[in-house]
């Protein structure tokens, strides 16, 4: 047997294990959900790497390292490449893997490579201390259009949250921080209003961005921001006082970041939207972190009309998947189905069943609870790739029972202007929202429709628009316990959100699990056919 090895160890640091002659998945793992550690990365310390390595990586190689003849290093530090390959000797080792060619081809993990594919790979760095890749496609292979573009629209977006005070946040600008940041800023811009006055400051901004390295020199871009808006700083308790002099009052936060976001999408615009809407751009892909833009994914379809395609690992936890496309190839890799491709729940159920008196539990029964306004916590198959919870690992709940969302926010310690997301079955996708692709992966955000944003309140943002999750009947459990919810509330429709806890990586362990259950005001625990009540 012939099997590969790729690996990623900068932040969301992942792994895969994969069979080249039988194009078979081994395993797949994004280490913060070993480490339980969101966003983890390895340590540049070498003894440091070296510990984490054997503790977190070795116990998924070791059962196959007889079978392992290449390692693909994927923006691997040095150091670290070299205790790799002391404890893997005598194999084949490629570093060549660079970062955005490997995004460009994890979306072919995912979706089978066609003629006239446009792609667009943009973070907010990368190994080349690049920010923004076009790639175009034939079918069989992968090739860049043009240079990469200087700029850098990842951090800036992300580090403007810092002048909120109703995001909650860690006040430092050091380059690879805070990167919980981008989803709260998403999830507040809606609130506010675009403010012409706004906009050519924060161009500027976004257009500094392609040089800095420095935290100084970010934290001063942001500050000489607020100088050219002509936007005055509030006094606010912050641990650092770094942080002090850029926070703004809630009407200037909101409305900065509103025009943030709209300028946001003018900059990605301006570089490739006459490329995407040229005829011979016939499907168009993205990757890359800024992906996770749902409002930007969502303007591209709108304003091309043609078939977008958004993969669940379009940041770096799929850099490793990349690499292993790239070494099969875009013609023989047979892509995957779904993101359930990650590890099964670690744990011992059998002696949660005989401890907690589990019990068998149909569908329907799952459907009659949600109906009164329980909140379920589901673990079932293996767990999802990338940031979001698409069903496996989720916390259910009936979006017709007000102040869901609330009590959601609450168990979870979030901002109470965070969204909570719709899943929604194919059939019925078309009949509650505005035109949208299939979104199996959380990637678009849909107005939804006038007669049913009051019975759907729950799930409907500042913006009229909800984050979508189309369920499809590959998907079995989640489309027939929506159908079931359906016939109960009308609505084919359930909120989702992950299930795990602040700051922590989605759950993948039982006893971490039974805590939160025991803890919180999560009513039920549905783990692989069994229920579990917290009382």
């Amino acid at each position: 047997m012939s099997l590969t090895l790729s690996i990623h160890t900068g932040h969301d640091a992942n792994m895969t294990i994969f069979n080249n002659k039988n194009n078979k998945l081994i395993c797949y793992i994004e280490f913060e959900k070993v480490a339980n550690q969101r966003y983890f990365k390895f340590n540049k310390d070498t003894e440091r790497f070296r510990s984490e390595f054997k503790t977190l990586a070795w116990p998924f190689i070791e059962p196959h390292l007889p079978k392992i003849n290449k390692i693909n290093l994927c923006w691997v530090k040095p150091d670290q490449e070299e205790v790799i390959k002391n404890l893997l000797p005598n194999l084949t080792v490629d570093s060549s893997k660079r970062h955005h060619l490997m995004h460009a081809y994890s979306v072919y993990a995912f979706t089978k490579a066609k003629k006239g594919d446009v792609i667009v790979s943009y973070d907010g760095g990368g190994d080349l201390d690049d920010y923004f890749w076009i790639y175009s496609s034939n079918g069989k292979s992968i090739k860049p259009i043009g240079k990469n573009i200087a700029q850098n629209l990842g951090v800036p977006y992300r580090y403007l949250g810092l002048v909120s005070h109703e995001i909650n946040s860690t006040p430092t600008f050091e380059l690879e921080s805070n990167q919980h940041l981008a989803g709260k800023v998403m999830g507040l811009a809606p609130r506010g209003k675009i403010t012409p006055k706004f906009v050519e400051p924060l161009r500027n901004y976004y257009r500094f961005f392609s040089k800095t390295r420095k935290a100084e020199e970010i934290e001063l871009s942001i500050k000489t921001l607020l100088s050219e808006c002509g936007l005055k700083t509030i006094n606010i308790n912050a641990p650092k006082k770094s942080a002090l002099s850029i926070v703004l009052n809630t009407t200037d936060a909101t409305n900065l970041l509103r025009t943030s976001q709209y300028v946001f999408e003018e900059e990605f615009w301006h570089h490739v939207g006459s490329l995407l809407e040229d005829k011979t751009c016939k499907r168009i892909l993205l990757t890359g972190g800024c992906a996770l833009n749902v409002k930007l994914n969502s303007l591209i379809f709108d304003r091309t009309g043609k078939d977008v395609f958004v993969i669940p690992v379009p940041g770096d936890c799929g850099i490793s998947l990349g690499a292993t496309v790239k070494d099969i190839g875009l013609t023989k890799f047979k892509p995957f189905e779904d993101a359930f491709i990650g590890p099964h729940v670690s744990g011992n159920l059998i002696k949660y069943i005989r401890t907690k008196k589990g019990k068998a539990a149909k569908i329907g029964e799952l459907a009659e609870l949600l109906y009164e306004g329980k909140l379920i916590g589901t673990i079932i198959g293996q767990i999802e790739a990338g940031p979001r919870a698409l069903g496996n690992r989720s916390l259910l709940a009936n979006p017709c029972v007000r102040g869901m969302k609330d009590k959601l926010n609450k168990v979870k310690e979030r901002e109470i202007f965070r969204p909570v997301a719709p899943l929604v079955s194919s059939e019925m996708q078309s009949v509650y929202f505005e035109n949208c692709p299939e979104t199996k992966y959380m990637s678009f955000s849909p107005k939804i429709k006038k007669n049913h944003a009051k019975n759907l309140q729950e799930v409907v943002h500042y913006d009229g628009t909800c984050r979508i999750q189309t369920v499809t009947k590959r998907e079995s459990f989640l489309h027939e316990l929506l159908v079931s919810v359906g016939k109960l509330t009308g609505y084919e429709v359930l909120i989702n959100t992950s299930f795990n806890t602040k700051g922590r990586p989605i759950i993948n362990d039982i006893d971490e699990a039974f805590e939160l259950l025991d803890s919180s005001e999560i009513d039920y625990l549905y783990i692989d056919g069994f229920l579990f009540s917290r009382n």
